[in-house]
Parts: C-alpha cells; sequence; structure tokens
C-alpha cells in the first residue's frame, strides 16, 4: 500500500473547498496540489457543509497520528521522566487539536 500525503493539511476556499498540505512535498520549493477537492451540487448541499467536509478531510493526519497512538498503548504514551507515573503524552492535547482543526465548535 502507498503513503499518503504527509501531513499537516489545510482547507480552504480556492476553486471550490480544497485540501491541501501546508508546504510543499519533499524536492518541491513553490506550489502543490490539492490532496481533495470537495464537490456537492450548492442546490442540495450547503456552503458550510462543504466547508466542514474539507476540514474534516484536513484534520485526517492528526486523526490518524491519535488513533495510532491509541493502538500502540502505553509504550507510545509514556515517555520516562523524574517522575515515571506521570504521563508525558497528553491524550487530551492531541484529541483536542484534532477534533479542534476538524470542526468550528473544536
Amino acid at each position: 500500500m502507498s503513503k499518503h500525503t504527509p501531513g499537516p493539511w489545510t482547507s480552504g476556499l480556492r476553486c471550490g473547498y480544497e485540501v491541501r498540505p501546508e508546504a510543499p512535498a519533499r524536492g518541491w520549493s513553490i506550489g502543490f496540489a490539492p490532496i481533495a477537492k470537495v464537490h456537492g451540487d450548492s442546490r442540495i448541499v450547503a456552503d458550510g457543509e462543504r466547508e466542514a467536509n474539507a476540514r474534516l478531510i484536513a484534520a485526517a493526519p492528526e486523526l490518524l497520528q491519535l488513533v495510532r497512538a491509541i493502538v500502540d498503548g502505553r509504550s507510545a504514551c509514556f515517555i520516562p521522566t523524574d517522575d515515571p507515573s506521570k504521563p508525558t503524552f497528553d491524550w487530551d492535547e492531541l484529541a483536542s487539536a484534532a477534533i479542534a482543526k476538524a470542526t468550528v465548535d473544536g
């Protein structure tokens, strides 16, 4: 299976709602094509819904990171510190950042 375009991604209104990498791909200094274009007949799908769909798609790398951390379990979530019982991986911070990016209310 191929790897996806590295995140972070951003969404915005250009020629319709698009999702793009926040930085050019390795080896490119300028310009980068959209990863996704969000379509929808404006008679049926409200503009706000298309924008929300683009935000959700743009949050995919962060959501994938969160799911991988959950699956990896404690070994990926705790780093030794002076207090080994204290987690240094902040689940709430990672989840809140992903939710904020995916939603307006975040």
